[in-house]
Parts: C-alpha cells; structure tokens; sequence
C-alpha cells in the first residue's frame, strides 16, 4: 500500500529567475543525521528528495512552494550556481501526514508512530538501543516470537515458561548449576533408598545365662538395614511350627538378640522347665525392598530350633559349728509324676508294628532312676467324638496296654497299674483314631 502523501507549503520571496524544481525537501531515515543527497538520483528507502513546486502571487515578490511528501524528517535545501546548500530555519522539519488525535491515539494505521520511529533515550548503558522497537527486542532476546515464546508473566507464574534448572547458577560443592546439584541429589537419595537386604545367613545360638544369644552376619553395605525375629516356645515332643506360626516379632538395629528364657511362659503353661524346644526365624530388611501395603516385605531366614534344658541355681551356704551336736532325718519321697501337655491335636499314629506304634506317638524318656509306673491318665480340653482307645507301651518287659478316652468328660485313666521302668528306657503313647482329642494334658505317676 503507498504511503500517505500531505501538502507541505513553503512561503518565500520568488525564485523565478530559477527553474522551478531549484528547491528539495530531502527526506532523513536517521531522525536528522544525515539526509539524502538532492544532487543524486531518486531511490525510494535510500535517497528520497522530493522537488517544490513554486506559485508568484501577480506583481509581488513573495511566492509559496509545495510539495506533497509522505510523512518523515527533512530539510529544504536549494541549488544556487550548480551547489545545493540548506535554507536557513529549515536545516530540520518534521512532517506528519494525518491529524494529532489519531496520531496520539494510534487508532490510525497510518498516523500512528512506528516503533522504529521513536526514539528511545536512556541511561542505561547495558541497553544500546537507539529506538522503542530495538530496545524491546534487546529486552525480550532475538528471535523471540509472539505467542510462541513466554511472556514474563508467564515466566514468573507458569512452570513450563520457568527457567531451565541447568539455567539457574548455583553453588553446590563442585556444582553450578541447580540442574546437576538436583540430579546429584536424587542419585545419593537413590543410592540410600535403593539398598535390598539379604536373607540372613550364618546363623548361630548358644544357651546363655538368661536366654539365647543368636547372631548372624551383618549387612554393612545395606544403608538402613533393618533386622527382625520371631519365635515360639514348644515343648520338643510337639510339632513343630512353620514361619507363619511363629509369634512375638520384634526389630533390631544389629545383627544379634537375646530371647529371655522367661519368654517361654508366654507360649507354654505347664513343665515349663523341661522338654523345650526354642523355634525361631531372622529376617532383614532395606530400604529398597519396599512394602506390601503396610508390611515391609522383609527376607526370613528358615525356621531354626534349638533344645534348652532351662538352667538352675543353687545357693551354697558354708556353717562353722563349735560343740554342737546335730542330728538330721532325713525323708525319702516315695511318689511322683510327669505331666505332658500340649496345646495342639492329639497325633494320629498310622500303624503298629508287634504292639509298638511304628510312628506319632507321646514319647516319655526318664534317664535318672529305675521306677514303678502306678498309673497313666488323660485329660483332653478338646473331647473325642465319639469315645477314642489311647494305647501305652512300656519298655521295659514290653507291656502293652490301653484305655478309654470318654467323649463326654474327656478324660481316661489306666486305672491303677505296677510296671516297673528301667532308668533309660521309654514310655510310648499313642492312638489310631484320637478323633479330636486336643489341648492334652497326660499324667505319669510312678514310685522311686
């Protein structure tokens, strides 16, 4: 579209003794700098003067001169014996070509300023910048595109147009960027959160003086290792438990614990100091074994065993007597009994072999002395249905025998017996069809 073109007069005294085109408004593009050269061709953007067309009113010597120019700076100059000089008060001129409201406004495409156009005066020496468009362009970056590019709103208030991490400085030990501080960041908590355990390996106990003492190999490499056990007393003629039977589980921050032989009245309720069996299980755990919902997912070791004889103390007492004389009597207990109790269900003997059960059976071994047994009974908390036969065998001399478990009252006696138990020897319980007998308790009674 061509530019918009308005009037411009210039009154003076006549020049016609001079052709008529002996006056140029030679057109700036630097706001005043330079201006084209009127002795050199016209080139549109490059070197634009434009000739004044003169009028001489009747008689007088007075004249006007116009010409129609777009709109921009300039100066009149006027050639006088072949050289072009600048007319006084006229050396600069700026011309509009529309009206100061639109002008001021900008409602006009045409009278509005160009950006270009206005000339931007600072003192800011990072901004070299001589007009509004320049020093906007310098601000926003080159090559910055319009609804492509983030605004500065959308710089402070939107994390797609934030800056790049790697852009922002910093100063982490060797790091200088937030980008690498923040990668080397997730690695170390990669490295702490990432450690698997191991299930735990080289287990050992030994009875001490108040418990076991259990230890395996530690898992040093493993950041946050945890530990676990669990374990339940049996007495050792029980079945023994799985993993998932064992109980009271607790954690540790090392790769040893003690399980205090008072622990066992938890599990056990009666001979609680004989015929035990401590079943236990160590797990381990790290951070990077992670959960199954609320449960760490934790490596258990195979369920491991080991007999304890509880200890006992004795207390020794030193008496010095001088003239004194003393007669002691002494009193020989002439009964006692064994009882075998068992909070699971009575064990189903598959077969017998020449009146001996060829396998579960209740085995009573007594090591100590030669005894009379007198008498064997059964009570059972979870009653037979119907009525069960019990069978005892006694070593010694081979004796054979059994009795009723009543259904309704859950109890069977031998009635009164006298077999004599060389010290050494066993005593074998046993049934082919207990039918739910359960949570036991058997007596032995005997004669020293």
């Amino acid at each position: 579209m061509a530019e918009k073109l308005t009037r411009f007069n210039f009154i003076s005294l006549k020049l016609s003794v001079f052709p008529a085109t002996n006056i140029r408004a030679c057109k700036s593009f630097d706001y005043g700098a330079t201006y084209s050269d009127p002795a050199t061709p016209f080139v549109a953007g490059a070197n634009e003067w434009y000739d004044l067309t003169e009028h001489i009113y009747g008689s007088t010597n007075n004249a006007t001169y116009e010409v129609d120019l777009p709109k921009g700076t300039y100066r009149l100059q006027s050639l006088y014996s072949g050289t072009w000089s600048t007319i006084s008060y006229f050396e600069k001129f700026y011309h509009i070509t529309g009206d100061f409201d639109t002008h001021i406004l900008g409602t006009d495409a045409v009278t509005k300023h160009d950006s270009e156009d206005i000339v931007f005066t600072n003192s800011i020496t990072s901004i070299t910048a001589v007009n509004v468009r320049d020093a906007i362009e310098q601000i926003a970056g080159a090559g910055w595109v319009s609804g492509t590019d983030k605004t500065l709103k959308g710089h402070t208030s939107d994390t797609t147009a934030a800056h790049a991490a790697s852009a922002i400085s910093c100063s982490v030990g060797a790091l200088t960027d937030v980008e690498s501080a923040l990668d080397d960041h997730e690695t170390r908590l990669d490295t702490l959160e990432a450690g698997t355990a191991s299930t735990p390996a080289n287990i050992t106990d030994i009875s001490g003086e108040i418990g076991i003492d259990i230890e395996w190999d530690n898992q040093y490499t493993v950041n946050g290792i945890l530990y676990f056990f669990k374990y339940l007393w049996k007495h050792d003629y029980e079945t023994a438990p799985t993993i998932a039977n064992l109980k009271h589980e607790s954690q540790l921050g090392t790769s040893f614990c003690n399980i205090n032989y008072g622990t066992r009245r938890f599990d056990i309720a009666i001979n609680t100091d004989s015929n035990l069996t401590l079943y236990y299980a160590i797990g381990a755990w790290g951070r990077g074994d992670g959960f199954t919902g609320a449960v760490p997912n934790i490596h258990w070791s195979a369920v491991q065993n080991t007999g304890v004889v509880i200890p006992k103390y004795k207390q020794e007492q030193i008496i010095t007597l001088s003239d004194v004389n003393l007669t002691q009597t002494y009193v020989a207990k002439d009964n006692d009994s064994r009882e075998i109790d068992s909070d699971e269900v009575f064990p189903t003997c598959s077969g017998e072999t020449g009146g001996v059960p060829d396998d579960n059976f209740v085995l009573w071994y007594h090591a100590f002395k030669d005894i009379i047994i007198t008498g064997i009974a059964i009570y059972c908390n979870d009653k037979p249905s119907p009525s069960s036969t019990l069978k005892y065998y006694i070593e010694t001399g081979g004796v054979t025998s059994s009795f009723t478990v009543s259904s309704t009252t859950g109890l069977g006696t031998s009635g009164t017996i006298a077999v004599p138990l060389t010290a050494g020897e066993t005593v074998k319980i046993w049934s082919l069809a207990p039918n739910g007998m359960g949570h036991y308790q058997i007596q032995i009674v005997f004669e020293v």
